[in-house]
């Protein structure tokens, strides 16, 4: 769904350009059940967009019920599921390359791949990682570290500049002793969170790298890394990701309210002094909305809060998980199609009133 055609399609569905789409199969226009259904059961009727999906032979126009039929659904299942094999397949043959000896993935910063299966040292970069590691047993702290490393010029593995977060990462990389434990995680692609795997599906390989940095040093350094975690700046919030920096273009960072971010990853100085508050921002894109909404439907009454759009937002969650639950117990013989129809249609209704 974040398809870059598909998401302009959807914005010109929004501004009334579009009233008609012409699918091959319902799998053109997704293989997430849930996500295909929020199309065809709220979205596109709400916006009066005709949809035909032709090997399928579905119309929308002519279905009889406020909600996809039940062949129909019963193909988006299919391509959902279709698409998790797929991945399935994909993860065990990565995983069994990786259990052969061929490298998979990104090399650490200190290291280039002479072949698919051999790993070197690159020695220029190598002599960053130790004089990283050094300079941290000296008791100097992530900016320190990246502020000698910026102001001396000397480029990332992307050529960029260093932040407080990468030296971190170097730091706590076990690799750079000789280790790499692989198969660690496991993508949800429902969620498209990292998942932590059970430990014993994890590849361990005490020699897959000609060793950095000596296993004594890496110790020592863990011992002391706990006093000096970067704390977490931001978490779920309303805004998160989606504000930035008219400075340097990075997202800004929150805690109470919202900064950038720049000075504490590199060391640099501040784009700005302070930090924007939250009663401000949400007042300022509140008016925006309001504004948009009034110009796109006039006899529309705008008079609602940021906690209403949260509230509404939180119940709409709520009942797709109803509409995903009352498949499931139409698909496991718990109610009949009569009963999931009326069921189904009258969760829609819901979700279609709360989003109006």
């Amino acid at each position: 769904m974040n398809r870059n055609e598909f998401q302009e399609l959807l914005s010109k569905v929004r501004i009334r350009e579009i009233d008609v789409i012409v699918v091959r199969d319902l799998s053109r226009l997704g293989r997430n059940y849930l996500d295909v259904c929020k199309l065809t059961d709220s979205i596109f009727p709400f916006m009066g967009v005709r949809l035909i999906a032709v090997s399928e032979n579905y119309d929308s126009r002519y279905r009889t019920v406020n909600s996809m039929d039940l062949p129909t659904a019963f193909r988006a299942v299919l391509n959902e599921y279709y698409v998790l094999e797929s991945s399935k397949k994909v993860r065990n043959s990565c995983a069994s390359r990786i259990r052969n000896g061929e490298f998979i993935g990104s090399l650490p910063y200190g290291y280039i791949l002479k072949d698919k299966f051999t790993p070197v040292i690159d020695e220029e970069k190598a002599e960053i990682v130790r004089r990283i590691f050094s300079l941290y047993l000296e008791n100097k702290t992530y900016i320190a570290v990246v502020r000698i490393l910026n102001e001396q010029g000397i480029p990332t593995g992307t050529g960029g500049k260093w932040t407080a977060e990468y030296v971190r990462r170097i730091l706590k990389d076990e690799q750079y002793t000789g280790k790499r434990v692989s198969l660690k995680y496991r993508k949800d692609l429902k969620t498209r969170k990292k998942i932590m795997a059970d430990k014993s599906e994890w590849y361990v390989n005490e020699n897959a790298f000609p060793p950095i940095i000596s296993r004594e040093i890496f110790e020592k350094v863990q011992e002391i890394l706990p006093e000096s975690k970067i704390p977490k700046l931001s978490g779920s919030h309303i805004m998160a990701g989606k504000l930035y920096c008219a400075g340097c273009g990075k997202i800004l960072k929150r805690n109470r309210n919202f900064y950038c971010k720049n000075s504490y990853s590199t060391g640099e100085k501040p784009c700005f002094q302070g930090s924007l508050k939250r009663d401000f921002l949400y007042k300022a894109v509140l008016e925006k909305v309001k504004e948009y909404i009034s110009a796109d439907i006039p006899e529309c009454k705008s008079d609602f809060s940021f906690s209403d759009m949260v509230t509404i937002e939180s119940e709409i969650t709520s009942l797709k998980e109803k509409k995903a639950e009352i498949f499931e117990r139409l698909f496991n013989g718990d109610i009949t199609q009569n009963e999931f129809e009326k069921q189904n249609s009258d969760v829609s209704e819901l979700v279609f009133t709360r989003k109006k």
